[in-house]
């Protein structure tokens, strides 16, 4: 049965304030032992195949596996400590996605059901933000569950997407772009999406990977995340102009932030507050926060330019603005056993409202954070946050 979308707000009140008490109280505490994390469970159980592979419902005769849900699952297993899904993922990915060879290969975005009948990729073009996701929790996986093929993986997943994913534009410098074909647009236009740049993953390759491209790649994030939104709101895509050296509406897209940009506030709100840069940054997109609803929806579309702002989002549009309302301490609080009996059901069928709520609830709750460093660390890790 449908909420309403009064019931819809009370929900989103209930996790915006009580999920961040439960977290306050935990912040200092040493975890030891995972939790049964109901979400990755119901997640893995209606989304992830036997053979490792993350299933979009929203288009059930192509039957959509991307990239980024690879990705997204491969990191929630990890947090989950859940070693045998993490490896049919990683074998489903490999095999499928990036021809068997993730150490020559940058996995295509899209696989499914294609119109000749055949099963197999339908869009071979990579994905920077699934690539470096990958790479991260691989490269976690091999150091926390000490399995040095996944150290492996992730290292020669890393050297493509510095060869294929990034590119020295003139007036920017070393800057990631979304995918390895179709963003340089002509000879001094670039396009550009700031959510595929999550500060902590960068930081975690600067820091692993000291003297590398990664610092500047790092350093270059966090400019281009501060210059596209004047007004502290996230655009979904911009463009790069070389030749005036400044950032500019996509022209597809025009001065859009939505479902690509919802992922930045998410991603900066899971910044530990122990480096001034990302307390700026958080500091920075805590507008968001401004136009929540007195039911606690958030906008679902916003116009970083000039702060105009549209509609309701859905469910996953407020529990990822979760971790930023926490970290800004703009919020109070209850208890979180009422948010699980109204949210699960709303959200079955919606993959990326389950990716956002993933990560925002395991935030939130515990399950993990991210160190200055921006290596994770896990519940089960024992090492305090």
């Amino acid at each position: 049965m449908a909420l309403s979308w009064g019931e819809h707000g009370m929900m989103l009140r209930i996790f915006m304030g009580i999920l961040l008490l439960t977290s306050s109280l935990m912040a200092d505490a040493q975890f030891c032992g995972t939790r049964p994390w109901e979400y990755w469970q119901t997640f893995r159980d209606h989304f992830v195949s036997q053979d490792g592979r993350v299933i979009d419902p929203f288009n059930p005769t192509k039957a959509i596996t991307t990239s980024e849900g690879q990705s997204y699952a491969l990191f929630f297993a990890l947090v989950a400590n859940d070693p045998e899904v993490f490896s049919r993922l990683v074998m489903w990915t490999e095999n499928n996605l990036a021809g068997g060879h993730l150490d020559e290969r940058l996995p295509g975005w899209e696989w499914g059901h294609k119109t000749d009948g055949t099963w197999g990729l339908m869009d071979d073009n990579s994905a920077s933000d699934a690539d470096l996701w990958i790479a991260y929790s691989l490269g976690e996986a091999g150091r926390l569950w000490n399995k040095p093929e996944y150290f492996e993986k992730s290292e020669s997943l890393l050297r493509l997407i510095l060869s294929k994913e990034t590119v020295l534009i003139p007036g920017l410098g070393r800057e990631l772009i979304p995918g390895a074909v179709g963003f340089h647009l002509s000879n001094h236009s670039w396009r550009l999406n700031p959510s595929y740049q999550p500060p902590q993953v960068l930081r975690y390759f600067s820091s692993k990977y000291p003297g590398s491209p990664w610092g500047e790649l790092e350093k270059n994030s966090l400019l281009v995340m501060n210059a596209v939104s004047p007004l502290g709101l996230a655009p979904d895509w911009v463009e790069f102009d070389t030749k005036t050296r400044s950032f500019n509406a996509d022209a597809t897209t025009g001065d859009r932030g939505s479902y690509d940009a919802i992922r930045v506030y998410l991603w900066v709100g899971m910044l530990p507050r122990s480096d001034p840069q990302w307390i700026g940054l958080q500091d920075h997109f805590s507008a968001i926060v401004h136009f929540i609803t007195p039911e606690g929806g958030v906008p679902e579309v916003t116009h970083p330019l000039n702060g105009v702002v549209e509609g309701n989002g859905p469910v996953g549009f407020s529990t990822a603005i979760a971790p930023l309302v926490q970290a800004v301490g703009k919020n109070s609080a209850t208890e979180i056993s009422k948010f699980r009996d109204l949210v699960l059901p709303t959200v079955s069928n919606s993959y990326y409202n389950w990716v956002l709520t993933l990560f925002a609830e395991g935030y939130t709750e515990g399950d993990f954070s991210f160190s200055a460093t921006g290596s994770l660390v896990p519940g089960w890790s024992c090492v305090s946050r």
